[in-house]
């Protein structure tokens, strides 16, 4: 196992942190993007509310006007059955008339079609003013109805969109799984630090791609069209107007003279056309105000299917949150997993360990990318996260990295009593030869055969030749153990240029981790704003009601003494018109 080069790392490292700082600024792009979406939503919600109380408002406008303008037709058909009662009783008595009575009958004829005239302008003007209003209306809907048709096709673009953005990430999942079972598989070949590398280089590119599509998520929204306001002081003015003008009429046909029994036939035409003329405008009133119910019913039916979108909004940001504490949890067990790892890097086995935390990191990567995908999907998505179970992976590595941890201890033992072994069978022969050497000095009975010595190389020369010693030699022994010092000096600095590469990973990683806190910490603070303008809303909503109640009550209640008014108004001239008749029968007696 060779070390790599420290240039090449270098060269590595300022790649990653290259692409880190493209991330970092990906980031803040796409939060500022965030942030713009989240102000646009709350000014249509915003708007969305003050539409919504406009509309109330004239829902409640044209109920009052709708139960007015019942009163009002009541009224009409009961004058309009004395004027015809009061018609028979002129056409019966003016066949009894002199012709010097027809000039008076004439003339109170032309005031009664002069008032009759003046009331048919009035309606016609209601009518007018009627097909405005329904005209407006029709408007009011058909921009309803466009905006519902633009939410509706955004969200089925969002749909396909996320869609697209889900089987993406799924792919890029499974290529870090295949590449993290790659670098298992490939651990043993010594080349862990390529294998991270990788699979680091891997997880930005996915975390880039996971940036630019979701600025996918910016998007605009168009605004809903306002609901304007009814005129009703304008139409109850013109009905009281149009009241007096029948009082008006009542008053003066009551205070009228002895010539008005003598009305000529053509006077009688012309107000059974004008009261002709009026039934049809009132009639066309009728059939206004039916057609403003039917619009005002679609516009509740809008609003219902407004209220649905604002809900399923409403949903979509519970899931999201839902998530994003999953995603926090498992941060926190990346961190307890780092920390853990430094602390058993004192252990010796610090390639190992380097594996196991690029795999839990690109693991970790995995899963931020698979619930990225929720943030911006659907349900599938979410289904997607639930199937990683990063808390058992982590588990599954940890149990890895204590058998390799034990596995490598025992394999340094069994080299340390290897090596003691053979410097004891060294010394043992060591000293058997220094022992021989000074017995071959010392002995008499040797030398009686002839002369023998021993030369530095440890060859033995007596009276029958050389003899070389069967043990291992001085160079022999200091070749191994320079082959040896070698091996293992090799493989300290291969693991000290691990240790640092794994180092520095780590500090990455820990400065992400922190990064990521900052981010949930600033969501944190978001969401409880977003509560506290949430309580304001339901707050002002709650006023709202009460005022609408407040209003609707006081309106029933002055509809109730309007309507007692007008009853009594009625009983007066009821009583009044009797009273004429009567002084006119009368007097009538009296010029006979």
């Amino acid at each position: 196992m060779e070390g790599l080069p420290s240039g090449d790392i270098q060269a590595k490292y300022q790649k990653l942190a290259a692409e880190y700082s493209k991330l970092r600024v990906h980031v803040k792009v796409l939060k500022k993007g965030v942030l713009d979406e989240q102000a646009k939503s709350n000014e249509l919600r915003d708007t969305l509310k003050e539409k919504e109380k406009c509309l109330r408002k004239g829902e409640l406008e044209i109920d009052s006007l709708t139960f007015r303008n019942q009163q009002l037709t009541r009224r009409v058909s009961v004058l309009q059955d004395e004027l015809d009662a009061l018609q028979l009783k002129l056409t019966k008595k003016s066949k009894s008339k002199g012709d010097d009575k027809q000039p008076a009958a004439s003339s109170a004829g032309a005031l009664d079609s002069g008032l009759l005239q003046e009331e048919l302008q009035k309606k016609i003007i209601e009518n007018a003013q009627f097909a405005s209003q329904l005209s407006d209306k029709i408007f009011e809907i058909s921009q309803l109805r466009a905006s519902l048709d633009d939410y509706q096709r955004h969200i089925s673009e969002s749909d396909s969109k996320y869609k697209c953005e889900i089987a993406k990430l799924k792919n890029k999942n499974q290529e870090l799984q295949y590449s993290l079972e790659e670098a298992q598989r490939e651990r043993i070949g010594g080349t862990p630090s390529k294998i991270h590398l990788a699979t680091s280089s891997q997880a930005a590119s996915c975390n880039g791609d996971f940036l630019s599509e979701g600025g996918s998520l910016v998007g605009s929204e168009d605004a809903l069209s306002s609901v304007d306001d009814l005129n009703v002081t304008e139409q109850i003015s013109m009905k009281a107007h149009s009241l007096d003008q029948l009082k008006l009429t009542k008053k003066s046909k009551s205070k009228g003279d002895d010539k008005q029994p003598a009305a000529s036939s053509a006077g009688a035409l012309d107000s059974g056309l004008l009261q002709e003329e009026l039934q049809k405008k009132i009639i066309e009133n009728a059939q206004f105000a039916s057609q403003l119910s039917d619009k005002i019913f679609e516009i509740s039916q809008l609003r219902a299917s407004l209220d649905d979108y604002q809900r399923h909004i409403s949903e979509s940001d519970s899931k999201y949150k839902c998530e994003i504490a999953k995603l926090k949890n498992k941060n926190q067990e990346l961190q307890y997993s780092l920390e853990e790892a430094q602390r058993e890097r004192i252990g010796g086995t610090p390639s190992k360990i380097h594996l196991a935390t690029s795999s839990q990191a690109a693991s970790c990567n995995g899963d931020f990318l698979s619930e990225g995908g929720s943030l911006v999907g659907s349900e599938d998505a979410l289904s997607s996260v639930d199937d990683l179970n990063v808390t058992e992976q982590i588990s599954m590595k940890a149990h890895s990295l204590d058998q390799e941890n034990q596995k490598l201890k025992m394999e340094f033992e069994m080299l340390r009593m290897e090596n003691e072994s053979l410097k004891l069978e060294v010394a043992k022969y060591v000293s058997a030869s220094q022992k021989r050497r000074g017995d071959g000095h010392d002995s008499g009975d040797f030398n009686t055969f002839g002369e023998t010595s021993v030369d530095a190389e440890g060859r033995v020369t007596g009276l029958l030749g050389s003899l070389q010693v069967p043990f291992i030699l001085d160079h022999e022994i200091e070749m191994r153990e320079e082959r040896m010092k070698t091996y293992f000096r090799n493989k300290i600095s291969e693991l000290k240029t691990e240790r640092e590469e794994l180092k520095s990973k780590t500090e990455h990683y820990v400065k992400e981790c922190e990064m990521l806190r900052l981010r949930f910490e600033e969501m944190e603070r978001d969401k409880q704003i977003d509560e506290y303008t949430l309580s304001e809303k339901h707050n002002t909503i709650s006023r709202l009601e009460e005022e609408l109640h407040s209003t609707s009550h006081n309106y029933e209640e002055q509809m109730s003494v309007l309507t007692e008014h007008v009853a009594g108004l009625n009983e007066q001239l009821t009583r009044q018109h009797d009273e004429i008749q009567q002084l006119k029968h009368t007097l009538h007696n009296r010029r006979k």
